[in-house]
C-alpha cells in the first residue's frame, strides 16, 4: 500500500498548495486539523481519495491503513517547510499555520521541531517567508 511519504510529488504538491490556500484565506492565519482536512477533502476530492485508497490506490485497507489515514494530514504537512504546527493552549488539536509567522507565535506554542520539513513549494498563494521571531 502507499504511503503518504511515498505519494507522487505533483498529488502532494497539490494538496500542499491547497492547504497554503486555506491557511492563507483564514482570518486568525491557522487552521484546526480537522478544519484543514475537511477543506483538503472538499477542494481536492479525487486526490485526497486517490492517497487515502480511493479510485484506484492509496494507502489501502487493513488496521495499519486505517490508522495511516487518520494521520495522513500530519504526515503530509510535516514534509513542507513552509507550514508548521502550533498548539494552542487549551485545545486539544494541533493546528496548522505558516512557519516563523506571527500566527504561529501569537497562537500559542509551536511543536518542537516545527520548522516544517524538508520540501518548500511554490504556491501561488503562499506569503513571504516571514523573518525568525528573536529573543529577549
Amino acid at each position: 500500500p502507499l504511503s503518504v511519504l511515498q505519494c507522487p510529488p505533483e498529488l502532494a504538491g497539490t494538496l500542499v498548495c491547497a492547504a497554503v490556500d486555506a491557511i492563507t484565506e483564514s482570518p486568525d492565519g491557522f487552521l484546526e486539523g480537522q478544519a484543514l482536512s475537511k477543506i483538503l477533502r472538499e477542494r481536492c476530492p479525487a486526490e485526497v481519495a486517490a492517497l487515502l485508497g480511493g479510485e484506484g490506490g492509496g494507502i489501502g485497507g487493513g488496521q495499519a491503513a486505517a490508522k495511516a489515514r487518520k494521520g495522513w494530514l500530519k504526515q503530509l504537512l510535516s514534509q513542507e517547510r513552509s507550514i508548521a504546527p502550533v498548539i494552542i493552549p487549551g485545545k486539544t488539536d494541533v493546528y496548522w499555520t505558516f512557519a516563523g509567522s506571527e500566527a504561529s507565535v501569537f497562537a500559542g506554542v509551536v511543536v518542537a521541531g516545527a520548522e516544517g520539513g524538508g520540501t518548500k513549494r511554490e504556491c501561488p498563494s503562499a506569503p513571504a517567508a516571514a523573518p525568525a521571531p528573536q529573543g529577549p
